[in-house]
């Protein structure tokens, strides 16, 4: 979903008692959802999107997933990774 703003701006044109209104619409991407999980490493104790590149070059040892809120994660000391940013 999108989300809408809306810039509305009035000016009173000097000549005539006319009033010129011009409305400005942007689109601006939507806020992404939480994935379903995450990939964590347990090693680096960095979590990242199922989708990263970095996750191909994890150790399968130390390579584990989670289902828990980013928060909680990151309250549990996991760091987010610097490439996917989740």
């Amino acid at each position: 979903m999108k989300k809408w703003v809306f810039f509305l701006s009035v000016m009173a044109l000097l000549v005539g008692a006319g009033i010129l209104l011009s409305a400005y619409c942007v689109s601006l991407p939507a806020d992404s959802p939480a994935p379903d999980f995450y990939i964590l490493n347990t090693n680096t104790m960095v979590f990242h999107l199922p989708s990263c590149p970095s996750t191909e070059k994890m150790k399968d040892s130390n390579k584990r997933s989670s289902t828990q809120p980013r928060e909680e994660l990151i309250a549990d000391g996991y760091s987010p990774c610097g490439n996917c940013s989740p």
